[in-house]
This record gives structure tokens, C-alpha cells and sequence, in this order.
């Protein structure tokens, strides 16, 4: 059977123009995120599949609109989802 490499990439929209938001909270909210897409588009839970890391590569990154500095995490995650499920 011939798989085929799927990369997925969440983002977290910032809504507030504050960079010094809790930090922990912005942590706390990336795990949620990546725990919530793991779950949701979970490999093994297709026919066949054995729900391994490199049949799924998830992503997360925090976005804040006018702040290049966040925009750039969020390329840097679609960077390294779509570059590992390449070597997949």
C-alpha cells in the first residue's frame, strides 16, 4: 500500500496587539492546539494505517498581525511539516 505524506499546520490567531502576553498561556494554547489536531486527523484511525509520526506531521504556530517576527514562525512550521513528510 503506497502512503501518501500529509503535512498539517495550525495557527493561533493573536488577536491581542500586546507582544509581552503571558507567555505560558501562548505555551498552554500551542499544546492544546497540537494535541487537539493529532487527535482529530489521527493516522490509525484509517483502515490500515499504523498511526505512525511520519504518515502525519502537525505544526502549530502563534500568529499576531503586525509582528514579522510571528508571521515568520508561521512559515517556519509549514516549513518543517511539508520538509518532513517529504523525507516520509
Amino acid at each position: 500500500m503506497y502512503l501518501i505524506p500529509v503535512a498539517l499546520v495550525g495557527v493561533i490567531v493573536q488577536a491581542d496587539p500586546d507582544p509581552e502576553l503571558d507567555l505560558e498561556q501562548e505555551v498552554k494554547a500551542l499544546r492544546w492546539l497540537k494535541c487537539l489536531l493529532d487527535g482529530v486527523f489521527c493516522c490509525d484511525l484509517l483502515p490500515g494505517h499504523e498511526g505512525t509520526e511520519q504518515e502525519m506531521q502537525v505544526q502549530v504556530a502563534v500568529y499576531q498581525s503586525g509582528w514579522p517576527q510571528r508571521a515568520l514562525e508561521v512559515k517556519r512550521a509549514a516549513c518543517q511539516a511539508i520538509r518532513a513528510a517529504l523525507k516520509f
